[in-house]
């Protein structure tokens, strides 16, 4: 496997990507969570990625949204996860998990072989899975992404009188 710079990773994770399989437009339901997927490239087209999302079914504000790297290799790991409440994590800072928070991938880690995004810090960037997924799209550079999803904006724009 590739040795990474700390740079590497936030270039991967910055970069501009465009959807090449889009995501369902409805989440769907399997083992207690709302899923749905979709797959990016660099803008160049030399970089592949995926992304996940993920609602648990009872406790909506329990959500996941990652981006996944692909390597021509065949490696495959977790560059940047955003997550909702949902309890304790062993082996992390107590209380991270209670509240919103955004797990990204360090080079160290990476290069001692652990795909787990362990770097966690908690986040007041948003705090609904509507608010998450506009920052992760931003975040990600996806730069076609209003083709499939609305932002914010227009979204609670439906629930006003001028909407």
């Amino acid at each position: 496997m590739k040795t990474f710079s700390d740079d590497d990773i936030m270039n991967l994770i910055s970069c501009k990507k465009n959807v090449v399989q889009p995501p369902r437009k409805d989440m769907k339901l399997d083992r207690a969570s709302y899923r749905n997927d979709m797959q990016l490239e660099s803008e160049d087209g030399s970089v592949r990625f995926s992304v996940f999302m993920r609602r648990n079914q009872e406790f909506m504000e329990n959500f996941s949204i990652g981006l996944c790297y692909h390597s021509r290799e065949g490696d495959t790991f977790n560059l940047l996860r955003f997550n909702g409440p949902h309890g304790l994590n062993i082996g992390l800072e107590p209380g991270t998990h209670y509240s919103y928070h955004i797990h990204r991938a360090d080079a160290e880690n990476l290069n001692d072989g652990c795909f787990s995004e362990r770097r966690v810090n908690l986040t007041a960037k948003y705090a609904s899975y509507e608010e998450a997924m506009n920052y992760f799209i931003k975040a990600v550079g996806i730069v076609d992404a209003d083709k499939y999803f609305p932002p914010i904006d227009r979204q609670l724009m439906l629930f006003t009188e001028e909407g």
